[in-house]
């Protein structure tokens, strides 16, 4: 009994663990390519004061990146008031407490005319 509700637990997707990984977006005009596990789904977008840097934090399923592969992505910060290329797709935004300035991290599809 114990090993068949485990089995129907496992099929159901029950016990799969997650994991959240740290990447940086560098704040600037070029788009930035991250190599991330497949499938990760951002959780938070954050300035981080000690680091004068923007990061991003991904959710992935535990082990992803040995299972399925990793993927690169592109993104790319955005003042207040900047032009996005359209395709773009809004990913969050964060506030550098000191300056003050807003950054908004969106990520940049393959189109040819969303890559500046």
């Amino acid at each position: 009994m114990q090993s068949e509700l485990k089995s129907i637990e496992l099929a159901r997707g029950f016990n799969k663990m997650k994991t959240i990984h740290k990447y940086e977006v560098p704040v600037a005009k070029e788009t930035t390519e991250i190599k991330m596990p497949l499938h990760a789904v951002i959780r938070n977008v954050e300035f981080i004061t000690s680091s004068h840097a923007v990061f991003i934090w991904a959710e992935v399923e535990a082990g992803a990146e040995f299972k399925e592969g990793n993927e690169v992505r592109a993104f790319r910060t955005f003042g207040t008031g900047d032009g996005v290329p359209e395709g773009s797709i809004y990913v969050g935004s964060t506030v550098d407490q000191y300056v003050p300035e807003a950054y908004h991290v969106y990520e940049v599809t393959d189109c040819e005319d969303c890559r500046l």
